[in-house]
């Protein structure tokens, strides 16, 4: 093979390289930092730096796609992704995220401190016995809603005086149009 062609080779494999290895970019794994792809902001999750103060940890990566990233303690967002396993839920959370004080798998008995403002709630799961422990839990209820349209269902739990809902941020295609949300019935720390 002459000079010529030996280089228009060499010249087409660099320009191919970088293509192949965009389309064949290692999945997202537990523990990477990811931020919304900028083509599929919706529905899609690439790596990026841990310093970027709006990257998400994978906390998990669910292969049991009907149970979803619901259970994750401190997850706040889940998206569909396709691995060389078949499809998986990539759970993702707050890098800080202390999933002994997670909100969103809370059981009745445990009880909340609120840590937020008039305008945003930002409830953590403390002991009952702890000095900041305003809520206590009385009932859950898991559920999905179509959008636009919700329950209360803590009016018939005895003793509830307010609610606290918690919504899973999801890809539509993976929650099916639905809103997946998990209800809690509270009442004040006595």
């Amino acid at each position: 093979m002459s000079a010529a062609p030996r280089f228009a080779l060499f010249a087409l494999l660099a320009l191919l390289l970088p293509i192949a290895t965009a389309c064949s970019a290692p999945p997202l794994a537990e523990g990477d930092c990811a931020v919304p792809d900028p083509e599929y902001p919706e529905h899609r999750y690439q790596r990026a730096d841990c310093a970027d103060p709006a990257a998400l940890r994978v906390l998990t990566i669910e292969e049991d796609v009907t149970e979803g990233c619901y259970d994750v303690p401190g997850v706040t967002r889940s998206v569909f992704e396709e691995q060389w396993n078949g499809l998986v839920f990539v759970c993702l959370g707050p890098q800080d995220v202390d999933p002994a004080t997670a909100p969103n798998v809370a059981e009745a008995g445990d009880c909340f401190a609120d840590d937020g403002a008039a305008t945003e709630t930002r409830m953590r799961r403390v002991d009952c016995a702890a000095p900041d422990a305003r809520y206590r839990v009385l009932a859950v209820d898991d559920g999905a809603d179509l959008p636009g349209v919700s329950r209360n269902e803590c009016v018939d739990v005895a003793g509830a005086t307010t609610s606290y809902s918690f919504s899973l941020q999801g890809d539509e295609r993976s929650l099916g149009g639905l809103v997946h949300r998990r209800l809690f019935c509270l009442a004040p720390v006595s």
